[in-house]
């Protein structure tokens, strides 16, 4: 049986909004509230309480919100924000000396039966950022993820700017969320997005200035023998 659909008002629209912590978060979650807060112009009002994705968030902060939770996925799932910080800045150690120490080596297999989970990357890289992570790693990510559906995603500057959090290269967000990545770059939005990433060392060839002279007897670089 079809369940009648929900009339979307500035009141259920602002409840549904109060369960999370970004944009971003709130439009995967419930995009029929989000969409609609977005047209009729409620959008402002419902996340007024929501936290910047560029917050200057320090050790003492992060440490402060993973003492909270008693395993590194339970404070995933509860506070990706500071989780994701902490990572980024190099305090994840320290953040999680108090939690439960749960190693799982990743193989092909646990991967695959993690990603069956899901319909989406962004779902299961939101879940399951480990294995996520570990399929991309090791090159199973393609494969993982073969069954899942592209995301229908409407990428706003938030949205673009949380899923890039989770990578630490432009090419691996590229990879990994292709969606994303045209948008920000369509927008000319990457530099914002990508202010947290690593700068990949410039590749460069140093071509020596060899000349030679031709008939008319003007000089012309011969890239082939400053090469060789």
């Amino acid at each position: 049986m079809i369940k009648p659909r929900t009339k979307r008002t500035k009141e259920n629209c602002l409840e549904s909004a109060k369960k999370y912590e970004t944009r971003s978060a709130w439009m995967r979650a419930d995009p029929n509230a989000y969409f609609a807060a977005h047209k009729k112009g409620w959008i402002d009002d419902c996340c007024a309480h929501m936290k910047s994705l560029h917050v200057k968030w320090t050790r003492e902060q992060c440490i402060s919100i993973a003492r909270n939770y008693k395993s590194r996925s339970s404070w995933f799932n509860g506070h990706q924000l500071s989780y994701s910080a902490a990572q980024r800045k190099g305090w994840f150690e320290d953040c999680c000396t108090h939690m439960e120490v749960k190693i799982v080596r990743w193989t092909r297999e646990l991967c695959m039966i993690s990603a069956r989970k899901h319909k989406t990357k962004a779902s299961w890289r939101s879940y399951d950022i480990n294995a996520y992570n570990a399929s991309y790693k090791h090159g199973w990510l393609k494969e993982c993820s073969a069954h899942m559906v592209a995301s229908v995603e409407k990428w706003t500057l938030e949205s673009c700017k949380e899923s890039a959090l989770f990578h630490k290269t432009r090419r691996a967000w590229q990879i990994a969320e292709g969606g994303a990545y045209k948008k920000a770059l369509n927008n000319n939005w990457l530099d914002e997005c990508c202010s947290h990433m690593e700068v990949a060392p410039c590749v460069r060839i140093v071509v020596a200035s060899v000349f030679h002279k031709n008939i008319t007897g003007s000089g012309k670089l011969d890239i082939s023998e400053a090469l060789s």
